[in-house]
């Protein structure tokens, strides 16, 4: 809470919480960095770091919680035998350069409150659109090893690009270029009980792309282009989990 991390050009960097909502000028997490992570990642409650890059969930363990192992590849099954080919990424969403077509990728991991679920965007086999949101359940405690993937279906996925899954309050939060966005990517809010998801209001959503929302109870954080340039803003003092649909 009196920081937070974001990648940006595959460089890990750090701002820290000096009050209000101001943050101080961000200082890059050199060990971090040299795992050149793409885009989002999460942490488990045990401190390790889960990534993707070059399309591969990667996994590196924390030692003290200040030191990491080299990570290693995370064990999904079923995605063992899968060739994965890549023409290249990078951070912002409108600039994610799509793998050969027999690639599965999988990119911007999170996890759930409990460390159990690890959700990501993948263009796995069954995927209805470029990239649908998917999960894996952990498998007996370890933190590197994980079940077939499972899509979580029509109520998230759609024929166009679904990514950049996030759980609040036990619902999830993701970025959907669907036909009832606003424009471009918008960010959706979807809640499991019901298994609908509702178009997020103003500020969270603009005329330009909307994506990548994360946080905690305190601060949350989403990129948009509405300013022209993909920027890190953070909308001051809303109740996201009350949040009503624009529809």
């Amino acid at each position: 809470k009196d920081s937070f991390a974001y990648t940006n050009a595959n460089k890990t960097l750090q701002g820290f919480h000096k009050e209000n909502l101001d943050f101080d000028t961000a200082i890059i997490h050199h060990k971090w960095s040299q795992f050149d992570i793409e885009g989002q990642f999460t942490q488990t409650p045990q401190g390790s770091v889960i990534f993707s890059h070059e399309g591969k969930l990667y996994i590196a363990k924390s030692i003290d919680g200040k030191n990491w192992e080299n990570p290693k590849k995370l064990t999904i099954e079923g995605m063992g035998k899968r060739r994965v080919t890549m023409r290249g990424s990078s951070l912002f969403y409108r600039s994610w350069r799509y793998p050969e077509e027999d690639a599965i990728v999988m990119y911007n991991p999170h996890l759930s409150n409990d460390g159990k679920r690890l959700y990501y965007a993948s263009n796995n086999y069954g995927t209805k659109g470029k990239l649908d949101i998917w999960y894996s359940e952990m498998i007996n405690g370890k933190e590197d090893e994980w079940t077939e993937p499972t899509n979580l279906g029509e109520s998230v996925n759609t024929e166009s690009d679904e990514n950049y899954p996030f759980i609040f309050d036990n619902n999830l939060y993701f970025s959907s270029e669907k036909t009832d966005s606003l424009k471009g990517s918008n960010i959706y809010k979807h809640t499991f009980a019901s298994n609908e998801s509702v178009l997020l209001p103003e500020p969270f959503n603009s005329n330009a792309d909307d994506y990548n929302m994360v946080g905690d109870g305190n601060y949350l954080f989403l990129i948009s282009t509405r300013a022209g340039n993909p920027d890190i803003y953070y909308p001051a003092q809303i109740e996201i989990a009350n949040a009503d649909s624009t529809q």
